[in-house]
């Protein structure tokens, strides 16, 4: 029921609750049902994770609750630090399953805005490495992280170079603005583009190839090559990418 990515909590993003459980423990139980001989928490993560860092032990009351009660437990127990657009991106992606990938579908049993929905889902595409670069996951928003991911799309490992080198100076002490990530970010994929050159070269006379990053770009003249040529290369292009 919790939805909280626990991979992605740490000392900084858990600093609420560090300094009380080191003095006093957990204060306040998570709550749980037993299912299948399984002990499903519906709240709690935070705790959890904040309980394997400080040493403490992790306390949870297992009573009888329907699901009702888990999901409203879940509900308040996010009050607090409310469910990130990455963390609710997940949670889409797997229920969209449930709507055949219809998020119209989704959007109206959640009762949330499809625009909402769609850029929570496209938040959640970004890598783990570009989300950990922030204090917790809250501090990008599902707009900021949808454009992010909008960029990240054909730039996927020159984005992951630059979130290696601000997770690189994150460890060594540098705290970051969630505006100063996504402007790094952005400014790293812009001075990469620019750096990549186009290069053109010819094949003779009437055949040129432009290359640019992932992309070739050939153009034939078929004033100036034979006619053998031009069929050689579309009987090889349907040979090679038309095979079932």
């Amino acid at each position: 029921m919790d939805v909280t990515l626990t991979d992605l909590l740490n000392e900084t993003s858990l600093a609420d609750l560090v300094p009380s459980f080191l003095t006093s423990g957990q204060q306040n139980p998570a709550f749980a049902r037993k299912t299948a001989g399984i002990i499903e928490v519906a709240d709690g993560s935070r705790r959890r994770k904040t309980a394997i860092i400080t040493g403490c032990d992790y306390r949870v009351l297992v009573g009888d609750l329907d699901d009702e009660q888990m999901q409203w437990l879940s509900q308040i127990g996010n009050d607090y630090r409310p469910t990130s657009a990455y963390e609710r991106g997940k949670k889409y992606q797997r229920r969209l399953k449930d709507f055949d990938g219809s998020v119209k579908a989704l959007a109206e049993a959640e009762g949330v805005d499809r625009n909402i929905i769609t850029r929570c889902i496209n938040t959640a595409g970004l890598p783990k490495d570009i989300i950990a670069i922030f204090q917790h996951p809250g501090e990008l928003s599902a707009r900021a992280g949808h454009d992010l991911f909008k960029i990240y799309q054909g730039n996927e490992k020159a984005m992951l170079d630059a979130a290696q080198q601000l997770l690189r100076m994150k460890k060594q002490g540098e705290k970051f603005e969630p505006m100063r990530i996504i402007q790094a970010l952005q400014d790293f994929i812009k001075t990469n583009a620019k750096d990549t050159q186009k290069t053109e070269k010819a094949y003779g006379e009437g055949v040129v190839a432009k290359y640019s990053g992932n992309y070739v770009t050939l153009k034939f003249d078929n004033r100036k090559i034979p006619s053998s040529l031009m069929q050689k290369i579309e009987e090889l292009l349907e040979s090679e990418l038309e095979k079932k």
